[in-house]
């Protein structure tokens, strides 16, 4: 009797019948050399780490240098300059974790779509993941900033992503958590109601429509960087992937191609759109694809992560550094534009020719280094005391398992 080998797949509609065949278990899906069994991806990890330290190379420097430059009328040269250019890109991290959370999060829905509470345990363990630390950043904002009613009421109801369109001043980086919030708002239902085929379908038709609401919409606001009917095309590009790595089409040598496929794509986007403007959101060609080479190149990381384990991108990513990066990224990336603002109160106060002393490259340089240790520790202490034992909590949503019986023998 021969040995059952795995049907391969070929042409598209072989490929789109595999990737929408059967509602089975995930265990049975799983393609020979998939990382889907363990119990934690710790790739995955390092690609948060780049997320939040591309961000915060852009806060810390491409965007406060663009500051100092509109402040002083004067530009930045030499290396200071590369430094800016090099960073600047940095602010698309935001878009890689937009297609890692509708990865992440799609495959816990797609794998839990049918246990008992399904909704409410999604909703629930969302709130535990979540809240604690928003409301601790919600009290500095009250403490801290003067005049923030308007923005922390908007705020309260995960709507700070709206205050640029009311003209009420923005706070923080909250815009983005809103935004998740709002498409996972939707997202569990439509999971629930449809198969894994027609919820990829569901999925690329808003990957597909929504760089045409960004250009509709581009003489009423020019720049729809924050709305949510805007963006949601990184998370639906993540709920792809997750949906194709629960088929039996994620195989190692089609994850391999696809990966190409999605790293080829982002550097032919972005070569060919520079010359016609795609880093500027001050016309619609870069307003609405933009974003695109990043998620692309997301998609590609984590397809790296899947299935090509052992590889180069594959052992780069699940470094120590990228991964405790990632591993605190959520309170990185939520508290440390709070700490420049609090590093630059203070530095005002007592030290206000800091400046003049250190140069201007010199006292930005010195202000990264502070910020950055303060962001990390108390990034530590929040994970330690705030967020795990939060995160604990979720156990009591577990199914009962029947306790064990021991026999003698």
């Amino acid at each position: 009797m021969g040995i059952l080998k795995p049907r391969q797949v070929t042409g598209m509609w072989d490929f789109w019948r595999s990737v929408g065949a059967g509602e089975r278990p995930i265990a049975q899906t799983l393609a020979p050399g998939s990382v889907l069994s363990r119990v934690r991806i710790p790739e995955l990890d390092g690609i948060r780490g780049i997320a939040i330290l591309s961000v915060l190379a852009y806060h810390l420097f491409a965007f406060s240098m663009q500051l100092w430059e509109e402040r002083h009328g004067q530009h930045w040269h030499a290396f200071p300059r590369l430094v800016e250019l090099v960073t600047w890109p940095g602010f698309l991290g935001v878009d890689v974790f937009f297609v890692l959370s509708g990865f992440l999060i799609t495959g816990i829905l797609l794998d839990t779509k049918n246990d008992a509470h399904f909704l409410r345990n999604f909703y629930v363990r969302r709130a535990l993941r979540i809240l604690p630390l928003y409301i601790v950043i919600l009290a500095v904002i009250a403490v801290g900033y003067s005049n923030s009613g308007k923005f922390l009421l908007l705020s309260a109801f995960f709507l700070s992503n709206l205050a640029t369109l009311l003209g009420i001043r923005t706070i923080g980086p909250l815009w983005s958590l809103s935004i998740e919030e709002h498409f996972y708002l939707i997202w569990p239902w439509v999971v629930k109601a449809v198969s894994r085929r027609t919820l990829m379908i569901v999925a690329f038709s808003i990957c597909a429509i929504e760089p045409v609401v960004r250009i509709a919409g581009f003489p009423l606001w020019s720049d729809g960087y924050f709305f949510s009917w805007t963006r949601f095309d990184g998370l639906a590009w993540g709920a792809l992937v997750a949906c194709f790595a629960r088929s039996s089409a994620a195989t190692p040598s089609m994850i391999s191609k696809l990966y190409w496929t999605c790293l080829t794509a982002a550097a032919v986007v972005l070569l060919t759109g520079i010359p016609l403007g795609l880093l500027s959101r001050q016309n619609i060609f870069g307003t609405a694809l933009q974003y695109l080479p990043a998620q692309l190149f997301s998609m590609a990381l984590i397809l790296a992560a899947l299935g090509m384990p052992g590889r180069l991108v594959s052992n780069l990513l699940r470094t120590e550094g990228l991964r405790l990066s990632g591993d605190l990224s959520y309170c990185l990336y939520m508290i440390h534009t709070f700490l420049m603002d609090g590093y630059d109160a203070l530095t005002d106060r007592f030290y206000p020719a800091a400046e003049l002393a250190l140069g201007p490259f010199g006292a930005l340089l010195v202000r990264a280094i502070a910020v950055l240790l303060a962001a990390f520790g108390l990034a530590l202490l929040s994970r330690r005391f705030l967020e795990l034992p939060a995160l604990r909590l979720r156990h009591y949503l577990e199914p009962k398992r029947p306790m064990a019986v021991v026999t003698a023998l």
